[in-house]
């Protein structure tokens, strides 16, 4: 429940809750709204499915432009309870090599249903610039299947 503001900038903590969850570290991950001017990015972490509905709904619904994946990309069948409230335009999928198979084929399929844009770190570094009024760039490797850099301008939903 934690709020730091620093004139345009503010971050919103919405978990760990209180009562932290003894046998799984990431039900207690940090999850956090960060927010400047207009623009706005949702930082889950790597919480669990049992740790969502305790702070859905402190979300509200839309707002925020950027929204990163939790847990590499690992697939679920229910799904996101902060995701559906979000609506992102862009997904940052913060994944490397692995032998676990991230991102899973099931949250890349939902979020291409969503109609996202998909950004990964195994294609490369992903940046995301913004202005207080909104606009926001993000530069880097979009769905695998743009070679060089990818340039996106764009206005934030709100």
């Amino acid at each position: 429940g934690d709020v730091v503001e620093r004139g345009k900038l503010k971050i919103e903590v919405f978990n760990p809750q209180a009562d932290e969850f003894k046998s799984n570290a990431n039900a207690n991950s940090l999850s956090m709204r960060v927010s400047f001017g207009k623009f706005c990015a949702y930082l889950p972490g790597d919480v669990e499915v049992q740790t969502e509905p305790l702070f859905a709904s402190q979300i509200g619904y839309g707002g925020c432009a950027v929204f990163k994946w939790r847990n590499h990309g690992e697939g679920r069948p229910e799904p996101s309870y902060v995701f559906e409230r979000v609506k992102p335009n862009e997904t940052v999928i913060s994944v490397g090599r692995n032998d676990k198979g991230f991102p899973s084929s099931t949250t890349l399929e939902r979020l291409r249903i969503a109609g996202t844009n998909i950004w990964r770190t195994d294609a490369g570094n992903i940046y995301v610039n913004a202005t207080d009024g909104g606009k926001y760039l993000i530069n880097g490797t979009m769905n695998m299947s743009v070679v060089s850099e990818w340039y996106f301008m764009t206005d934030a939903k709100n």
